[in-house]
């Protein structure tokens, strides 16, 4: 049950600035650190020791931070840190590297620092250093996930599409713009694909779609150059946590050959059929005239 205004009013307005920027740290599980250069001294917060060892009491220093660091990415990210370093420079500082905890668990960071200078000219120098860390495994884990997901679909031998809830196309693959012959995806983007079939079909899939989350049917429609395609379609709507449609995803596959094919089928076996047909009745009319030609013969 929340607190009546007044107290929480009461709350807020005595809890110092430095408590609640202790909590946003907190809760954001960020690290931090600050490297006092005028008198060599470093902090690290309780999150950074976590992330780069020093619980058991050891003394944060450089050799510490690199212990962790994934030995592949160790030299890179030496070579920035001195690069922020360099009086030179603007002092900014940010790394994505590897950390491997001591179970081997590997892990990914980001770092961001900014160092500030004295001095001019050949005096300027280095004062304080003040960074901050934070885990992005998760992220990082995801956004492989999804462009593994970018390539298998782009390796795709079947056409896909995506849709906006208005049908304007967001993504389509490299198979979709050969069966439709475009010659770039910037051809089709951003637009709503032309009437898939004869008359009416596609405007039917698409509220179908709409309507019942789903169609599977077979179209006729036509080409950019115009020329017709018989194509199997297969669309899902894809929702919000709300239960509310967002896009539409929609996948093709090119049965004109197939199509052509079987129709050849079903003529060739139209006319086995006749030939079968043919070549019985001559049979019994053959026994016929054997009979006939027996008579005669008597």
């Amino acid at each position: 049950m929340p607190c009546p205004p007044d107290v929480v009013h009461m709350s807020d307005s005595y809890q110092e600035p430095e408590e609640l920027l202790r909590q946003a740290i907190e809760v954001g599980q960020l690290g931090y650190f600050v490297h006092d250069q005028r008198n060599e001294t470093l902090f690290w917060s309780p999150r950074m020791r976590e992330l780069h060892g020093g619980r058991d009491g050891k003394a944060p220093t450089l050799a510490l931070f690199l212990e962790r660091v994934h030995p592949d990415d160790r030299a890179r990210v030496v070579a920035s840190v001195t690069r922020a370093h360099d009086p030179a420079g603007d002092g900014r500082w940010r790394a994505e590297y590897r950390v491997v905890d001591p179970d081997g668990t590997v892990r990914w960071l980001v770092a961001r620092s900014q160092t500030t200078f004295d001095g001019a000219g050949d005096a300027r120098c280095a004062v304080r250093t003040v960074g901050a860390v934070i885990d992005v495994t998760d992220s990082r884990e995801a956004d492989e996930a999804m462009r593994v997901k970018d390539l298998a679909m782009a390796a795709a031998l079947t056409a896909i599409a995506i849709t906006d809830v208005q049908g304007r196309l967001i993504y389509v693959n490299p198979s979709y713009l050969r069966m439709w012959g475009h010659a770039s995806a910037d051809d089709v983007l951003g637009r709503v694909p032309p009437d898939l079939a004869e008359p009416g079909g596609g405007i039917d899939a698409f509220r179908q779609t709409i309507a019942t989350g789903s169609f599977k049917g077979e179209l006729v429609a036509r080409r950019a150059d115009g020329s017709p395609i018989e194509i199997a379609l297969s669309a899902a709507a894809v929702y919000d946590d709300h239960g509310h449609i967002t896009h539409m995803m929609s996948s093709f596959l090119d049965i004109t050959e197939s199509k052509r094919l079987q129709a050849q089928l079903a003529q060739a076996q139209k006319m086995e059929a006749i030939g079968q047909l043919a070549g019985g009745v001559a049979h019994d009319f053959n026994n016929l005239l054997t009979v006939i030609r027996g008579n005669a013969d008597l």
